[in-house]
């Protein structure tokens, strides 16, 4: 997957792959794995789904897209969200609003976005705004129920 950018084509990754496979640093897979491997490498690169070599992207189990969808605008502040905060906590300050890539948005729609996504469960706040201290954290639900939904509970208003 990392080397389908410098490689030009199909063919050439594939010698790639052979040249890696033979090189003795560990147990060589079957030519015909190795072949296949390649190959889904390349379909991910031309598809520009190869995370590997840079491409970003973010992946939502389908019912949490669903869910969603309720909301246009919570939904694209959870983008937002999700593209540059994975994995760690954020604010979700209303001063954003004013920042937003489509342009500023009214306090009362960039409110009731980020309620949509605490009420359900999407986002869970860890510090409630203090004076003095700074705005509140949140991070998003770690929890998937049993049929892949994201939330569904209720968070701490906001």
């Amino acid at each position: 997957m990392k080397a389908a950018p410098s490689c030009q084509s199909l063919d050439s990754l594939q010698r790639f792959a052979r040249s890696l496979n033979e090189s003795g640093e560990w147990s060589p897979l079957p030519a015909d794995e190795v072949g296949r491997v390649a190959g889904s490498a390349w379909q991910c690169h031309i598809e520009g789904r190869n995370g590997f070599a840079g491409d970003t992207f973010v992946q939502v189990p389908t019912p949490t897209f669903d869910n969603l969808a309720a909301s246009a605008d919570a939904s694209y502040l959870y983008w937002l969200l999700k593209r540059n905060h994975w994995g760690r906590e954020f604010c979700i300050a209303n001063e954003w609003r004013k920042h937003l890539p489509d342009g500023e948005w009214s306090r009362p729609k960039f409110t009731a976005a980020r309620q949509f996504l605490v009420d359900n469960g999407f986002v869970v706040m860890i510090r409630p705004a203090i004076k003095g201290v700074g705005p509140a954290l949140f991070r998003f639900a770690d929890q998937f129920g049993p049929d892949g939904v994201q939330g569904g509970g209720r968070g701490r208003g906001v």
